[in-house]
């Protein structure tokens, strides 16, 4: 039953064509900036980081450019149809640890991800996320669906660790939550699991 409802969520998020900002105003959903805090009321979370630097929107159109450039034409065509923007960005003191939020409209079918749960969504998108990364010239090394605890909250989330032509050793976090109707995702990449985990640390809970 269960793999039934991942496949079926599988289904509804690769081809339903959502507005990410049908319900929220812009300003509402990419949050505000003071200092080393951005905030978010209406996604309900935040991020503290003391020495991090948040990309300005221009920064954000363009990673997400360069991001897209380096997947699959349907992995793109799909992140186009389901309205996924990125609202946040930041980069630590070392240069290359960093954190990053997404937004996702689903409106109604909120209530199908609720009922089956992050942890099964994940299942059912395990094998695309490694394409999407071979697809890149990147070589898959480790892939673990687990749980992760921010802010006093158990969020499913799955770990990951990758390579960049036998050079670059690099490893992400990642876990979702609904919030208004929008899936948020969130994910820390850094130069290994323990580092990455650090920094989801600096989130919280609005």
């Amino acid at each position: 039953m269960k793999k039934l409802l991942s496949f079926s969520l599988a289904l509804m998020l690769l081809f339903a064509a959502f507005h990410a900002f049908s319900e929220a105003t812009l300003s509402e959903a990419m949050g505000v900036i003071e200092g080393d805090t951005y905030s978010n009321a209406y996604m309900g979370f935040g991020f503290r980081g003391e020495g991090w630097k948040y990309s300005s929107q221009e920064e954000l159109d363009s990673t997400d450019k360069l991001a897209k450039a380096m997947m699959e034409e349907d992995s793109v065509k799909n992140l186009e149809e389901l309205g996924t923007v990125t609202i946040m960005r930041a980069t630590a003191s070392n240069g290359f640890d960093n954190v990053g939020a997404e937004v996702t409209y689903l409106g109604t079918n909120a209530l199908i991800l609720e009922v089956l749960g992050m942890k099964a969504f994940y299942e059912s998108q395990a094998d695309g996320i490694k394409q999407n990364l071979n697809a890149a010239s990147l070589t898959v090394n480790s892939f673990e669906i687990s749980s992760i605890t921010v802010d006093g909250r158990d969020m499913a989330c799955y770990r990951i660790e990758y390579s960049f032509m036998g050079i670059i050793d690099i490893a992400a976090i990642q876990f979702s939550f609904l919030q208004n109707k929008y899936m948020i995702t969130i994910t820390a990449t850094a130069e290994n699991l323990e580092a990455a985990e650090q920094a989801l640390l600096n989130y919280f809970w609005l």
